[in-house]
């Protein structure tokens, strides 16, 4: 969603429901917020595991959540279920669902560009082999974690307000099974998100259309609103939150 198209809302609100119905053992967020803007209100909530604000963090972040797939499919595999949801069906000690939610997708993979290029220049001021050293991009890592983590209960919410093809590019769609769109400024805009026109069209703030991977056609919604005053007594109350969702859950 282009700016004011009420992105950073919808991803609060998202937030803001998981956190007010799902304790900690249930659901766990990481968040990247390269911008240090919208996201970081929520460090403190006790869902939240980690905000990663740094390209050194995401590496770190990526390669947790990657290994971790790893070990969940194997622990899966022997306890002979298919995914997370058989598994937590019939077990007392359930699995929590990880969250990685990532701001601005655009902010992120500049950072990681601009890290490559300042390790490629320290190589060659080193006069030493051209490696960089680093993880794979983070588009690479994306489409590298996502073709796994459904079934292991790791799920990906990515955002950005740039629609370039660099950085929504048909790898990253591809794997990602629901699309939203909030307004575009441009109907090639709304094409690169979905496939076909009509983003363009939206009113903003809010109104959506939204490609599911079950559904033949685009539905068209409106996202909760959640205000500012909503966040924050969700953030002064989290003591009360968690220890009554401890009681529920």
């Amino acid at each position: 969603g282009s700016t004011g198209s009420g992105k950073s809302v919808l991803e609060s609100a998202i937030i803001a429901c998981l956190a007010m119905t799902k304790n900690e053992k249930e659901v766990q967020f990481y968040i990247v917020d390269p911008k240090r803007v919208d996201l970081t209100l929520f460090e403190e909530l006790p869902n939240t595991k980690k905000v990663i604000e740094t390209i050194e963090d995401w590496y770190k972040t990526i390669n947790y959540l990657y290994n971790e797939v790893q070990n969940r499919s194997n622990f899966l595999k022997g306890a002979k279920c298919r995914n997370i949801r058989e598994y937590n069906e019939s077990h007392k000690n359930k699995m929590a669902y990880k969250i990685l939610i990532i701001d601005e997708l655009a902010d992120l993979v500049e950072k990681d560009k601009y890290a490559r290029e300042e390790k490629k220049q320290e190589n060659i001021a080193m006069e030493l082999p051209a490696k960089t050293g680093l993880e794979p991009t983070v588009i690479e890592a994306l489409k590298k974690l996502i073709q796994i983590s459904r079934a292991a209960g790791i799920h990906i919410i990515c955002c950005t307000q740039r629609t370039s093809v660099d950085v929504v590019s048909g790898t990253v769609k591809a794997n990602f099974p629901t699309r939203i769109a909030l307004r575009l400024p441009q109907s090639n805009d709304s094409r690169t998100i979905l496939d076909e026109n009509g983003a363009e069209n939206l009113l903003g703030k809010g109104d959506m259309l939204v490609k599911m991977a079950d559904k033949d056609s685009l539905q068209r919604f409106h996202a909760p609103f959640v205000r500012m005053e909503d966040i924050n007594f969700i953030l002064e109350q989290k003591e009360m939150i968690k220890e009554s969702l401890g009681l529920i859950g």
